[in-house]
């Protein structure tokens, strides 16, 4: 049922609309049957002779590349005790986030503009049922810290003793 509920890709609406065009550069995000460069595929094929990349990882990725990148992270931006998940791709680590936080008890805000997929995972999560809207300066796209005030209070109780606490808010997706 969340599946059937989900928000059609943008892109495959895109795709459509652009079939048979030659006067457009596409500049959307890969398609899993779009070939990569020629000097990726040539990159990938010297890969395949380490014998690490038969092996499966760790859930959380590369146990030296988390080293380096939290190394990275204390000398250039002070972030101490963080901690590093590596995955395929910023939709995985998306849904990882949507899946760990979220439930259908839970509010999830997303301000436009965001990201398609983002929408699409909370859907697929079964987080649909209490996705909310925030709400942007229409001039600068930024989120209305007004609205995030109002929004996060009223995840104590409605207030005005006749309206139902809202569902309290697990998760705020800025993009």
């Amino acid at each position: 049922k969340r599946i059937r509920s989900t928000d059609d890709p943008c892109i495959v609406k895109m795709q459509a609309l652009l079939k048979g065009t030659t006067d457009v550069s596409k500049l959307s995000q890969g398609i899993v049957h779009w070939q990569p460069p020629p000097e990726a595929l040539a990159e990938a094929k010297a890969a395949l002779a380490d014998p690490s990349v038969h092996n499966y990882g760790n859930d959380e990725g590369s146990a030296e590349l988390r080293k380096v990148l939290k190394e990275k992270l204390l000398r250039e931006n002070g972030f101490r005790n963080s901690e590093v998940m590596v995955t395929c791709g910023a939709n995985q680590a998306f849904a990882n986030v949507v899946v760990a936080l979220t439930d259908a008890t839970k509010a999830v805000v997303l301000f436009p503009p965001y990201y398609f997929n983002h929408k699409m995972a909370i859907q697929m999560t079964g987080g649909a049922g209490c996705l909310e809207m925030g709400e942007t300066d229409e001039k600068s796209g930024v989120p209305s810290p007004e609205w995030v005030e109002k929004r996060l209070s009223a995840n104590a109780g409605g207030g005005d003793g006749g309206t139902p606490p809202s569902p309290p808010v697990s998760l705020i997706v800025l993009c």
